[in-house]
């Protein structure tokens, strides 16, 4: 299967930025129409300073470490967007067992991978490895014992367990005895067997238990404090988003590869197409469609065809033999024309949105890395640099 970019949630901060710069486009073009009106004026000047003022927090938070939040905060932050895209999803037990794309698990299972992924490249480029270790090992412990979020744990458990990480043998070392026998208590999360771990789970780790006889014991309740704090959501999510190739790669340049040490950095299974294979099947009946999504251009792409992705699905029509409508993502605003989110596509089309469709309510939308990452950097002409590794970069998907 070729490798698909992760969809994670769009942070309130970029949302806000948004709305203000298209406000501002208006009372430009009101301006160009009365230059001479002074409310107009005062308008634009203080919806500019808003918008600079924004432009210039996101790029102080995004150049921002782990270690410059504490570990309750970020725990917090994790559980309160796993709870939101929790409600995205419909957990009919026929449908979690056949894998049925009407379940609408992909967003919950999406922000596992990248958050694995986003970890793991913040432990191995940084300047002290064993202090994002004992950091990320609390978060998980908080995650689990404090917020019931088992897929926010297991994504930072994921992230350690991962090769690439294993093998940064000087920071375990310094790693205390106490962190280390924390960490082996939490493991036995990622054991598809140990079903007790999924009582009173508030976010559960689907992943271990696909395809099977789901008992979730979902209780509806919320972590105690769902209170969101914006820096830390918009950190999250403009972590950088490493394949695991990549990955490897850089943590080979932080440590050599030592002689007779061989390093696996398969991927791992994206439960995307086992949900939409019903459409794929689909697809070879109709028209075959030469569109292929269209990658970010620093990833190397591959010659297999893969579905054209077009969002995630809301409900089905009940009725029978009538084509559906074909959903081209989450708009921005109902009484706007804006762009039609499709994936990656290779043409971007223009359409006016007649019903919109709304997942996240009135504050948060989907979005993938790719088109996230570009609003933000056609809000700032400079964005401070990052200490990266050239060849681990994914500038349209992922920020510095």
């Amino acid at each position: 299967m070729p490798h698909r970019l992760p969809l994670i949630p769009l942070s309130p901060l970029i949302q806000a930025s948004i709305e203000a710069a298209k406000y501002l486009a208006k009372l430009t073009q009101k301006l160009s129409e009365t230059p001479h009106n002074t409310v107009l004026q005062r308008r634009h000047a203080s919806t500019r300073t808003k918008l600079d003022q924004l432009t210039k927090n996101m790029e102080n938070i995004q150049n921002s470490f782990l270690s410059d939040f504490d570990t309750k905060s970020l725990a917090q932050e994790i559980a309160h967007i796993n709870i939101q895209l929790l409600q995205l999803a419909n957990l009919d037990p026929h449908w979690l067992q056949t894998l049925d794309k009407r379940a609408n698990l992909i967003p919950l299972l999406d922000f596992h991978r990248y958050l694995s992924h986003a970890f793991a490249h913040e432990i191995i480029y940084s300047a002290n490895p064993e202090l994002t270790l004992t950091q990320l090992i609390q978060i998980a412990s908080k995650l689990f014992h404090f917020h019931r979020d088992l897929s926010g744990s297991t994504a930072i458990l994921t992230c350690l367990k991962m090769p690439e990480v294993q093998r940064l043998e000087h920071a375990w070392e310094q790693c205390t005895p106490r962190t280390i026998q924390c960490l082996h208590s939490l493991l036995p999360l990622l054991s598809p067997g140990r079903r007790i771990f999924m009582r009173d789970a508030v976010v559960p780790f689907a992943q271990a238990h696909l395809g099977k006889d789901l008992e979730f014991c979902l209780k509806q309740k919320k972590p105690k404090d769902t209170l969101s704090n914006p820096r830390i959501y918009h950190w999250l999510v403009s972590r950088a988003y490493l394949d695991r190739s990549q990955l490897c790669c850089e943590s080979l340049q932080v440590v050599p590869l030592a002689q007779g040490e061989v390093l696996d950095s398969e991927e791992e299974h994206d439960f995307y197409y086992d949900f939409y294979r019903v459409e794929e099947k689909e697809d070879d009946v109709d028209e075959p469609s030469d569109k292929v999504p269209k990658r970010a251009s620093s990833i190397k792409s591959t010659d297999s065809e893969e579905e054209e992705w077009t969002g995630y699905p809301g409900e089905e029509s009940p009725v029978e033999d009538v084509e559906e409508e074909e959903w081209t993502g989450y708009p921005l605003s109902s009484s706007e024309e804006e762009e039609g989110w499709k994936g990656y596509p290779q043409e971007i089309t223009t359409q006016s949105w007649q019903t919109p469709f709304d997942p996240w309510g009135k504050n948060y939308r989907l979005h993938a890395i790719e088109k996230t990452r570009r609003m933000q950097y056609s809000l700032s002409n400079s964005i401070i640099a990052r200490k990266r590794i050239s060849s681990s970069l994914v500038h349209s998907s992922a920020s510095a």
